[in-house]
């Protein structure tokens, strides 16, 4: 047996295999996802073959000691997981998602700079005090091609993330949570394809530090990740943007798409954003919007969007 899966209740039909995994040493994927185990058995050390552990949507509080001595572990998916600096141990991992980091964290990052294997890395809970940790873990994560960064939920705290990296293969960034200012390092990631932000708060447009970047194809801005009125896509940027999400953005009045900007872009998509009454200006320039898609929005935005529309193939909801 090589694949295990302990989903959903049917975790409970059985309880003596999870106590003892001596039989077991072959596996390589074993998932408790979605079911209501709270602790790991200590027998899980006998997996030595094992290579993906899925936690996601369970309810694991603590990582036994035993979990740190599986050498060939490539794969750590979870919600909010805590771990503890023998996180480093465990030098095959290419993928941990998502791990708390607020506990023993000053460990938590030294253990974790000894990973230089990850292709993925989700990090919950970043505390505000952990700055220079974080920005020397990323620029050790040669490999790093996924980085997604979650700060405590707490509108009186935001997190400064301003610091120097080099992150070269670095292509999908996602941030949650309030932010001081946006990252300046993530403007100069040469192979950016992929920046999501949420909840961050920002006061100040971010687009004209993207505009330059030449993969960047998708946008998300979600979720009072902008507080600001006015969103502008300079002249000429964002030359490859494919798709862009703009969510839930309560004070957003104002989307100017200047000329010979979006030239590559074929999905744009708002969802209430209440504020927003007139379909962004030079919208019906852009040469290759092939789905235009306006959820819950306002009524002086819909009637504006049903007069100017014309014979396109646009969605209002």
């Amino acid at each position: 047996l090589r694949v295990l899966h302990f989903e959903g209740d049917s975790l409970y039909n059985y309880v003596p295999l999870t106590e003892n995994f001596g039989d077991l040493s072959l596996l390589t994927y074993l998932s408790f996802r979605n079911s209501k185990i709270v602790n790991l058995p200590k027998s899980i050390d006998v997996l030595h073959n094992l290579e993906t552990l899925d936690l996601r949507e369970s309810h694991v509080l603590m990582m036994p000691r035993e979990f740190y001595k599986l050498k060939k572990l490539r794969h750590l998916l979870g919600f909010r997981l805590p771990i503890e600096g023998s996180i480093g141990d465990l030098t095959s991992l290419e993928t941990l998602c998502e791990v708390k980091a607020n506990h023993d964290t000053e460990e938590v990052m030294k253990g974790l700079e000894r990973l230089t294997q990850l292709r993925v890395l989700g990090l919950t809970l970043v505390p505000p005090h952990h700055k220079s940790s974080l920005c020397s873990l990323i620029n050790k994560m040669q490999r790093l091609d996924k980085l997604y960064i979650t700060t405590p939920r707490s509108l009186l705290r935001r997190i400064d993330l301003q610091f120097d990296v080099c992150a070269p293969v670095l292509q999908k960034v996602r941030i949650v949570g309030g932010l001081k200012e946006f990252p300046n390092w993530v403007a100069k990631l040469p192979n950016l394809v992929t920046l999501s932000l949420t909840r961050t708060r920002l006061t100040v447009d971010p687009l004209p530090l993207l505009t330059d970047l030449p993969y960047l194809s998708s946008l998300f801005i979600n979720r009072s990740a902008y507080d600001g009125e006015v969103l502008q896509f300079p002249n000429r940027g964002f030359q490859n943007l494919k798709q862009i999400l703009l969510n839930r953005l309560y004070g957003l009045k104002s989307i100017v798409i200047e000329d010979g900007a979006l030239p590559s872009l074929e999905k744009f998509k708002l969802v209430r954003i209440p504020e927003l009454k007139e379909v962004p200006s030079g919208l019906y320039k852009l040469p290759k919007l092939e789905v235009f898609h306006a959820i819950h929005m306002s009524p002086e935005f819909q009637e504006n969007f049903n007069l100017n529309r014309g014979q396109r193939q646009w969605i209002i909801e």
